[in-house]
């Protein structure tokens, strides 16, 4: 036997001092009295004093000691180390929405797969046992345990709604579980078949792969959202309505905005086998009036394998317009320029009032601008001279790394440009030799103000007549517009990656909202960022793999700013139950047990005899309290 916590030894110093206690006795002197009648309890008590006497047998005294060295043995955590055979189990969760589908109210596989993980450990005590969560970025859903009760409480806690993901990092976790000798068993519960090779399952060394799928006929919304027409200020709203079976089904949809019904309709989708495919789709298109400022709920009214699906909840996106100022002296340049902006009229809006962007080909009108709104955008066009025109016909060297090139291409195009006119220290975006055609000048401003130079002689190109003119005017003005604080969209796919700029902000917070049955919220953190100062560049990203409503709080020097944020289960891969199959399948060697030292605590029996001299103590001074007073 040996101590885990030797220097619990120590506490045997209570030893003498208890004996210490019993021989320093208090002495009395001899009385002479005649008679002891008087005194109702004959029996004498000395307390402690300052001589030694000679030490009396007590059962009392052999009690106390006895206590005291059992309470220091039992803090010293004695026991035994011992070599046992111990089965190392890690289980692998699947934890994409397919496991959470329902067959008569019931959620089949997880009670099926849940069941068959307790008879997995029951059958391989004793064991070491860990659960590990599928996911982009798998994680432990308990520790290692040999406890298949709290094994049995943690897997109550699985409750899959990912979109599909890939699962190998879960295996990499799993066989981290193991240590050093990685030795031990996998079982990974899924409701897919293994990855096949000519024909053959191959299932990785050390893994039990079950599944508890099942092929069900289920219904889906895989797409939806909501497009903004800014010119004529209204919107439509779309849907994708998948049926993933054969033979004909009605569907019936609702679409609300708010509490307000907009639409209800009956799909009827009809599937013929051998088309190639193992679905039929169709689309709704609903276009209101005028923009709605509610929510749009749309939902498929009917009970089907998979609920996850059947609803999605599209915010109103932000519908304001980028606002534009175009003012040129060369008439060339409005014309071409007016026909640009027609084009664009979804995107942008003229407004001689505070633009965001200013096309011009007068410097003065650029300063003028931004001495009102020092966040404005320019674009300058180079003033034209005949003298020292210059036409290119290529090849031209495009920065593709910039968003304003983004999805230019100049084959065929005819260039012409006033040599000598561009400033030196624009930075090249579009060149032809070391002729800077368009560039983007070093604003030096504490505000996010960007000037383009463009160097373009319209009467001599045909820049204008072909698709890269009115898509570099469109990537500027799409840059204006993604660079406004916020995120860049309000409703998004889950595991889809989400970005915003908060270049005002001195803290940003992205909870996700949970709606209680009461009705009042709850909110869980997801992210936040906090600084001292605003920072011009800041951006911050996020990913949700679970759909949700999430609120985002933006506290700037003038308040706090506060927006929503849908995330949607919009995921075919998920939704399409023809490929969820049952079975087992495990890698030849199968399950190995591992020799492991582990330590067996005895510290709970000198706590228990203890707790036993403790009490029996008690007894006999409550006992000799009464003999004395009777």
């Amino acid at each position: 036997m040996s101590f885990a916590i030797p220097w619990g030894l120590l506490a045997l110093i209570a030893v003498p001092v208890i004996i210490g206690i019993y021989l320093l006795r208090r002495h009395f002197r001899p009385k002479v009295v005649s008679a002891l009648f008087l005194w109702m309890a004959p029996g004498m008590h000395s307390g402690g004093g300052r001589k030694i006497s000679r030490l009396e047998r007590s059962i009392l005294l052999l009690i106390e000691i006895l206590m005291a060295i059992l309470l220091a043995l039992a803090v010293a955590a004695p026991g035994c180390r011992r070599q046992g055979t111990i089965t190392n189990i890690a289980v692998i969760l699947d934890d994409t929405a397919s496991m959470s589908v329902s067959e008569n109210g019931e959620r089949f596989i997880l009670k099926q797969a849940k069941s068959a993980i307790l008879d997995f450990l029951d059958s391989n005590r004793p064991f070491y046992c860990t659960l590990v969560l599928t996911g982009p970025s798998p994680k432990l859903l308990t520790t290692i345990s040999d406890n298949i009760t709290d094994i049995k409480n943690a897997l109550e806690q699985w409750n899959p709604q990912q979109p599909y993901h890939d699962v190998s990092p879960a295996f990499k976790i799993a066989r981290q579980v193991f240590g050093k000798n990685g030795k031990g068993t996998i079982l990974f519960i899924t409701d897919k078949a293994p990855p096949s090779e000519n024909g053959k399952f191959t299932v990785p060394e050390s893994v039990i792969w079950r599944a508890f799928g099942k092929k069900i006929p289920n219904s889906a919304i895989t797409s939806a959202g909501r497009t903004v027409q800014t010119a004529e200020d209204k919107e439509n709203i779309f849907a994708i309505i998948e049926h993933y079976g054969e033979g004909e089904v009605e569907i019936p949809i609702s679409i609300m905005a708010g509490d307000k019904l907009i639409s209800e309709q009956k799909l009827r989708i009809s599937h013929e086998p051998g088309q190639g495919k193992d679905f039929s789709r169709k689309k709704i298109l609903i276009e209101p009036p005028k923009l709605i400022e509610d929510p749009i709920y749309i939902k498929i009214l009917k009970d089907d394998a998979l609920q996850l699906d059947n609803t999605v909840m599209l915010l109103p996106e932000n519908s304001e317009p980028v606002k534009i100022l175009s003012d040129f002296s060369d008439e060339k340049f409005k014309n071409i320029f007016s026909g640009t902006i027609a084009a664009l009229a979804n995107e942008c809006k003229i407004s001689e009032e505070n633009p965001d962007i200013v096309f011009t080909d007068s410097a003065q009108l650029i300063a003028e601008c931004r001495q009102k709104n020092p966040k404005a955008w320019a674009v300058y066009f180079v003033p034209s001279e005949k003298a020292s025109r210059k036409i290119f016909y290529g090849p031209y060297i495009i920065d593709k790394k910039s968003p304003v090139c983004d999805g230019v291409y100049l084959s065929g195009v005819r260039w012409a440009a006033t040599e000598g006119k561009t400033n030196k220290e624009v930075m090249p975006l579009i060149t032809i030799g070391e002729f800077v055609l368009l560039g983007e000048e070093n604003v030096l401003s504490e505000y996010d103000s960007r000037k383009f130079v463009i160097n373009f002689v319209p009467e001599s190109s045909n820049l204008q007549k072909t698709p890269a003119f009115p898509i570099i005017v469109s990537n500027i003005i799409r840059l204006k517009r993604n660079s406004r604080s916020g995120f860049l969209e309000k409703n998004f796919r889950s595991g889809e990656k989400i970005s915003g700029r908060f270049p005002d902000a001195l803290a940003v917070e992205v909870s996700k909202v949970k709606v209680q049955k009461d009705g009042t919220e709850k909110s869980e953190l997801v992210i936040s960022h906090k600084s001292e100062i605003p920072e011009r560049n800041f951006v911050l990203e996020f990913s949700s793999q679970l759909p949700g409503l999430f609120k985002v709080s933006e506290k700037t020097t003038t308040g706090q700013n506060t927006g929503h944020l849908s995330c949607n289960f919009l995921c075919a891969d998920e939704s399409d139950l023809n490929s969820s199959v049952s079975g087992e399948w495990r890698e030849k060697k199968g399950i190995e047990a591992v020799t492991n030292p582990y330590w067996k605590d005895e510290s709970w029996v000198f706590l228990l005899l203890a707790v036993s001299l403790f009490f029996l103590h008690v007894y006999l001074v409550k006992r000799k309290e009464f003999a004395l007073e009777h």
